[in-house]
């Protein structure tokens, strides 16, 4: 076995070489209306919230500015494994707890909150990825009587690199 070959390995591994996907801050527009939205979390015309991607080797973190950019959701995920004919892609995965909102009109408590997005690196492109955005809310039972028990958001998405 040639020596220099675990040092090669983890050279690549440290560069994230074999994902063509470029970490920075990304822009998210929807594709079309959200898929579910059980709360009215994203009426018509409404943006998503913009993203920073880190990428080392293979693991991805996502910091999603869900509630505004000074307090991102931290999500963090992996790159699937890499098959000849498809698009290289991730996922991520980020809990949130004890954040409000507006749901109906009202300030909503959300004791736990999770976020998964799913992303397919766009052909051609080191500087875009498309996929879904799902959000579960499980929101606290006492409270206003507009707030629901629970909301749930699934919006399918592509982001582009700020340039």
């Amino acid at each position: 076995m040639d020596p220099n070959r675990p040092a090669l390995a983890l050279l690549l591994l440290i560069l994230g070489c074999g994902h063509d996907l470029r970490s920075g801050r990304y822009q998210l527009r929807p594709l079309d209306g959200p898929t579910l939205d059980t709360c009215n979390l994203m009426p018509a015309g409404t943006a998503l919230p913009d993203g920073t991607l880190f990428i080392t080797g293979g693991e991805v973190d996502f910091d999603l500015e869900l509630f505004g950019g000074s307090s991102p959701v931290r999500m963090i995920g992996l790159f699937k494994k890499q098959v000849v004919g498809e698009p290289d892609g991730f996922t991520v995965d980020g809990s949130v707890g004890s954040v409000q909102i507006p749901v109906r009109g009202t300030s909503c408590i959300v004791p736990f909150g999770q976020i998964h997005v799913t992303a397919s690196v766009v052909s051609t492109s080191d500087n875009a990825f498309e996929g879904s955005l799902t959000i579960n809310h499980d929101l606290l039972a006492n409270q206003d009587p507009r707030c629901p028990l629970s909301c749930d958001l699934e919006v399918r998405y592509r982001a582009d690199l700020y340039q």
